[in-house]
């Protein structure tokens, strides 16, 4: 669980020691039942670099697995690696010192770390990446002499936490072209960036005066902006394409969240058009989003959740379908999903009797059992849409293997049906055209649909004219459904001649020279006798409300008038 004091000097933690103690950790806090299937992906031992041991902590689309891995020999060092099915597991070296660290990978095959820069560090110390054209490189700090890179984008876009020369640690950018920048902090002296998406937005943790932790979002336009600025404890995880936050928030200290949430905490999603909510649980108090690969791009977020006994049980959470449990293997009492793939396919670690197996869920097969190398432990970390990895206790549950699962893409083809109106027509309201509202949805029969995107978007000002509307929705399957609509905003000139109709309908004759005036002056552009005809008509309109015209129509003919005028900029 996180600390509640203000974030510490950052070091690694990537020895074996420490990796261990984190594992047993994970297990000790982390619980419908799965199966094991005959069709089960093959398990795949990336092996090591002579030593005993390795993990893997990131892969990519094209099944690119990174982490790192034991050196044979004393003293004992470990490595950065890289594995592919055609080139297997490679050193990517260090900085100079005897250990190094891969956190990252983009979808080209950066790598980002951190690394010792002399053989008497025992932590890795500074941030690199590596390319397969370029080797390793030190990506620098702030003015200190820490640095550690996170995450990494295809874009070149690194992000991490560095230090500065006056001791704050600070969340930094880095790409290739500009260096290192510092990306700022809450008020405190400590921020981390935990994780950028493609369009280069960073999320991450922030102290602030207070000396409190709050989840932060950072953008080019924006800089920092808090996210939790109601509670005592908050963290950013993860951020997809469109811009949507996952993290970690906690009451305390008197604060709380938008929802009532125990001192135990709760995973969060926050958009920007709705702002933060508090994940539910299946009726326990506490709960948790997976931290590296928590929400993909169709706003499918998992973790894992408490039910009314206390055990944890896998979850599935989307804006539209809310949480779904995602179940146990035989046998076992709880479940941690630790992450979601484009595909919808989740993986994670569930009990199954005494042992501790790695699992991939999906919504067509449910939960099954990825197996181990012989041992009782061994969690699927992370996911891509080529597989699965982590790392599995041999038989005998001594040593520890970075291990590759391969994932087949679901049969589900099927995309969601977007409903969107056929069209849209509403007056100008300015000489810029009109704000304009109109509703979605989206549906699908096999799995949830994501949220519904339109270009342009509802609320959006649209032109005068008629332009056209595309909304899509993706599913957890990767499924795009697409559906199209136009919006019509119309000109002065066309809402007069509505106008004229509609007094003519109600029998308001007596306006029909006016209403001829004003469009004999929009077609030589009188636009201020234009103007004058109208406000006389509305005041003629007025006159007669309640007499030879209901409140109802006269209504009407104010209201379609006074968009004219706006439309016109009548003053």
């Amino acid at each position: 669980m996180p600390h509640k004091e203000p974030l510490p000097r950052i070091r690694s933690t990537s020895t074996w020691t420490t990796k261990m103690r984190w594992f047993v950790a994970f297990v000790l806090c982390v619980a419908t039942t799965g199966r094991t299937r005959a069709d089960a992906p093959p398990i795949i031992d990336l092996g090591t670099l002579g030593g005993c041991c390795s993990s893997a902590s990131a892969v990519n689309a094209t099944g690119q697995v990174v982490g790192s891995a034991a050196l044979s020999g004393t003293p004992y060092y470990s490595h950065a690696f890289s594995w592919t099915a055609t080139g297997g597991i490679i050193d990517l070296g260090t900085l100079g010192g005897g250990n190094s660290n891969a956190t990252a990978i983009s979808a080209n095959g950066q790598v980002v770390g951190a690394s010792t820069v002399n053989a008497s560090d025992a932590f890795p110390n500074r941030a690199f990446s590596w390319t397969q054209s370029g080797g390793m490189i030190d990506l620098g700090t702030l003015g200190g002499d820490f640095s550690y890179a996170r995450a990494v984008n295809s874009s070149g876009v690194v992000v991490g936490d560095a230090s500065r020369s006056d001791g704050a640690v600070h969340a930094f950018a880095w790409t290739a072209t500009s260096g290192m920048a510092d990306l700022g902090a809450l008020g405190g002296s400590t921020s981390i960036a935990w994780a950028v998406n493609e369009a280069g937005q960073v999320v991450g943790s922030s102290s602030t005066p207070e000396n409190a932790t709050h989840a932060f979002l950072w953008t080019r336009e924006s800089g920092m902006i808090d996210l939790t600025p109601d509670s005592c404890y908050g963290e950013a995880w993860g951020i997809n394409a469109g811009g949507q936050v996952v993290g970690y928030v906690q009451a305390c200290n008197g604060k709380t969240p938008p929802v009532t949430v125990d001192m135990s905490g709760r995973g969060f999603f926050w958009s920007p058009s709705d702002g933060l909510a508090v994940l539910p649980t299946f009726g326990g108090v506490s709960g948790q989003v997976a931290k590296w690969n928590g929400i993909n791009d169709a706003a499918v977020v998992v973790g894992s959740a408490d039910s009314p006994d206390g055990n944890r049980h896998a979850f599935m959470w989307t804006v539209i379908g809310g949480i779904v449990d995602l179940g146990l293997l035989p046998g076992g009492s709880w479940s941690s999903a630790t992450g979601v793939n484009a595909n919808g396919q989740v993986v994670g670690i569930a009990q199954s009797g005494s042992r501790y197996h790695p699992f991939v869920w999906s919504s067509a097969d449910g939960m099954t059992d990825l197996g181990t190398l012989g041992g009782s432990y061994g969690p699927a970390a992370v996911v891509s849409t080529a597989g699965a990895a982590g790392f599995s206790f041999l038989s005998g549950d001594q040593e520890l293997h970075a291990t590759f699962w391969p994932l087949t893409p679901p049969a589900d083809t099927t995309p969601p049906v977007v409903t969107v109106p056929s069209s849209v027509t509403v007056d100008a309201t300015s000489p810029a055209g009109a704000a304009v509202t109109f509703s979605v949805s989206a549906s699908d029969p096999d799995d949830a649909a994501g949220p519904v995107i339109c270009a342009p978007a509802s609320g959006s000002t649209f032109p005068i004219g008629t332009t056209n509307v595309t909304c899509t929705s993706t599913d957890t399957h990767a499924n795009t459904g697409h559906a199209s609509a136009t919006v019509t905003v119309l000109s002065p000139a066309q809402i007069v001649a509505n106008l004229s109709a509609t007094a003519a309908a109600v029998n308001f004759k007596q306006a029909g020279n006016l209403l001829a005036n004003v469009l004999r002056a929009l077609n030589g552009g009188q636009i201020n006798a234009a103007c004058g005809s109208l406000g006389a008509f509305i005041n003629q309109v007025q006159a007669q409300a309640g007499k030879s015209l209901t409140a109802a129509h006269a209504g009407q003919l104010i209201g379609s008038a006074t968009d004219a005028r706006a439309a016109l900029a009548c003053r």
